[in-house]
């Protein structure tokens, strides 16, 4: 949240003077005087760092805020709105539809400029990492203010952030803000200065932006990945996350590290068994806090058992930090399922929950992430009879390439033996309508899906693991082509070292190469555990290499999804 930073504001940081004579920037500055004469100046004079000038925005007295009646949590800079209507403050109604908290400047902002048409991304943080973070999103930040603009001060622990009604003469701008005072109060000020302003654009203009400058869509260099390989300590590999049970009731969470290789089993956490325990408990992991390291989540039932408590610990590099109780949320634990991906586009892991509906169908729910922590629970849609909740699963991938995971939804058919592969495109900000992709001449119980990029074509594929003659899978890739099918499915690998029945798949780019292999996971003799790393050429598995022999038994492990 942001809290008011009421001293040491008025310090300008310029940035490195920009140059303007590339054939970019020259295509920026022309498209940009179809926004705003005023912003191609300022491209003209190399101040703008990056793209994404918008129209001057007409000036308007008093706030509009929405939520000024949020009441008070009684912790510091938060309040909070009743949602549930249960008279009590429960964990998320703190944190508005943007993802920011309730009357802190962040939230103001946000909804300002949201009102304007900017579809304002999740993510972005406390406010001085506003200016920071913005040009992930692809706006323009530099220390020449215009209409509309963020105004943003870095000092202070969380910064401070104002919506720019109109720039003076002199370079100084008259602001709107929310949390200046410290009391979550509307505000306005004129003469401000600040460190940097964030240029945000419209939808309008940001598709324009795109259309003119060829970004978007599936063939786009701008287009973002979204599969992705678990990488707890930064170093480009995939890794996997390995929970073990301890004597007590809690479990150890170690750390298998890759580099070309699955390294040992090290310990990066024990913690507490009153909050964690192996029992009941169910891993994931992804970067939440958007530091280039996966973290760990992780859903256990709660006191009374019947509802989830989902802890979130962050990575350290080399450790698991302690858990934060960051979800409480009203679900019933048994029936849910889990997932994680980053399902409106922000560059963050969100988490998703997959419940059971009153009838046959599933609820489709987002917990966004919110850099350093998760937003309260988003419904984002629903399943019917076609995806019942108890024949079902969900894995998330971006299928078409365009930046956002949505679903793909494995269905068993009341009519049909067959799994039906369904589609649920992500917008952002919900699932769209299921497309049924496939239907694999396969049964239902003997195929086992699993999601990645496993070819070269930046989409997310499906694994088909499948039954052949003797006791070993063959594995088979639907690849993507970018819509809603597939290319016909391929024999990539007929592992004679794997027995299907036995074994577990996991996505894991143990070699930073950026296809993802797989590793199965097996029972070894006498019970303990034997991995075997399945590395992708981009067309087929590699033979398969023994990488692994955990200590102990494999009914005592767990592995992270």
């Amino acid at each position: 949240m942001s809290g008011p930073e009421l001293g040491g504001l008025e310090v300008d940081q310029p940035l490195p003077p920009q140059k303007t004579d590339t054939p970019e920037a020259k295509k920026t500055a022309e498209l940009l005087r179809s926004f705003s004469k005023k912003a191609a100046a300022v491209v003209a004079a190399g101040a703008l760092s990056l793209v994404g000038a918008i129209e001057a925005k007409p000036a308007r007295a008093g706030g509009g805020y929405p939520w000024d009646s949020a009441r008070p949590t009684g912790q510091v800079y938060d309040w909070w709105i009743d949602q549930n209507g249960n008279g009590r403050f429960d964990r998320g109604e703190d944190i508005d539809p943007y993802s920011y908290n309730y009357r802190n400047c962040t939230s103001f902002a946000a909804w300002d400029e949201a009102k304007w048409g900017v579809s304002m991304p999740r993510g972005l943080g406390n406010a001085k990492n506003w200016d920071d973070n913005a040009p992930k999103y692809g706006y323009g930040v530099d220390t020449s203010p215009r209409d509309g603009d963020v105004a943003v001060w870095n000092a202070g622990a969380y910064g401070h952030v104002a919506f720019v009604d109109s720039v003076n003469p002199d370079g100084s701008v008259n602001v709107s803000q929310y949390n200046r005072n410290g009391r979550g109060e509307f505000t306005q000020e004129p003469n401000r200065r600040a460190d940097a302003y964030i240029h945000f654009m419209t939808d309008a203009q940001r598709a324009n932006y795109d259309a003119q400058m060829g970004l978007g869509g599936p063939s786009s260099a701008s287009r973002v990945e979204a599969v992705y390989p678990v990488d707890f300590n930064g170093d480009g590999f995939g890794d996997v996350e390995l929970t073990s049970k301890r004597g007590d009731p809690a479990q150890n969470e170690q750390v298998q590290l890759g580099n070309n290789w699955l390294g040992a089993p090290n310990l990066w956490a024990a913690p507490p068994g009153d909050k964690i325990p192996f029992a009941g408990s169910l891993n994931l992991a992804g970067d939440v806090t958007g530091d280039g390291r996966a973290d760990l989540i992780t859903i256990t039932p709660d006191a009374d058992g019947v509802h989830p408590d989902i802890w979130l610990q962050r990575s350290l590099g080399a450790s698991f930090g302690p858990p934060d109780l960051v979800g409480v949320p009203n679900l019933i634990a048994k029936d849910t399922r889990w997932a994680m991906g980053d399902f409106n586009g922000d560059h963050l892991i969100d988490l998703a929950a997959f419940s059971r509906r009153g009838d046959v169908g599933t609820n489709l729910t987002v917990f966004p992430s919110l850099g350093n922590w998760l937003g309260g629970g988003q419904f984002w849609g629903s399943t019917g009879a076609d995806i019942p909740f108890d024949a079902s699963r969900f894995l998330p991938g971006d299928k078409t390439g365009l930046g956002r995971d949505g679903l793909y939804a494995i269905a068993k058919h009341p009519d049909s033996p067959n799994p039906y592969v369904y589609w649920l495109r992500s917008t952002g900000q919900n699932f769209e309508s299921p497309v049924l992709t496939a239907i694999p001449g396969y049964k239902y119980e003997d195929a086992q899906f699993m999601a990645g990029k496993f070819d070269r074509n930046n989409t997310t594929d499906l694994l088909m693991v499948t039954p052949r003659s003797d006791a070993a899978p063959n594995l088979q890739v639907l690849a993507s082509d970018g819509g809603n099918s597939y290319a016909p499915p391929k024999l990539w690998s007929a592992p004679g070292e794997i027995r299907r029945k036995d074994a577990i798949y996991l996505p894991a780019d143990l070699n930073g190469d950026g296809l993802m292999d797989v590793l199965a996971i097996q029972p070894h003799d006498a019970g303990s555990v034997e991995e075997w790393w399945l590395k992708s050429t981009g067309g087929s598995f590699a033979r398969p290499q023994e990488v692994g022999i955990p200590i102990g038994n494999m009914q005592d492990y767990r592995y992270g999804r």
